[in-house]
C-alpha cells in the first residue's frame, strides 16, 4: 500500500507521497460516503459505519497534514501490550 512505500523515506517526502497518492484516495472515500450516508438508516449496520466515519472525519484526515503522524497507533499498541496481557496474571499474584 501507500503508507508501505513510504515507510523508509524522511517526514517531508512522506508528507508530499500522502498528498499525490492518500489525498485522492480519501477525496473518493468521501464522496462515496457523502453520497451513502443519506442512503442508509442510521440504525444498520452499514449506516452506523458511514456515521461513524463522518463523525471521525477530521481526524481521519489529519495524518495526511504532516509527514511525521503515524497512520495508526501501533507503536503505542506494542508499548502496552505487556501491561495488557500481564493485567490478570498480575491480580491474585499476592
Amino acid at each position: 500500500g501507500i503508507e508501505r512505500e513510504l515507510r523508509d523515506v524522511s517526514d517531508e517526502q512522506r508528507y508530499i507521497g500522502r498528498q499525490k497518492k492518500s489525498l485522492p484516495e480519501l477525496a473518493k472515500l468521501k464522496a462515496w460516503m457523502e453520497k451513502t450516508q443519506p442512503q442508509v438508516t442510521s440504525q444498520s449496520v452499514l449506516g452506523e459505519a458511514v456515521n461513524y466515519l463522518a463523525n471521525n472525519w477530521t481526524r481521519l484526515e489529519r495524518y495526511i497534514e504532516a509527514g511525521f503522524l503515524p497512520i495508526d497507533n501501533n507503536a503505542a499498541e506494542r508499548a502496552i501490550r505487556p501491561f495488557a496481557i500481564g493485567r490478570k496474571a498480575w491480580l491474585f499474584s499476592d
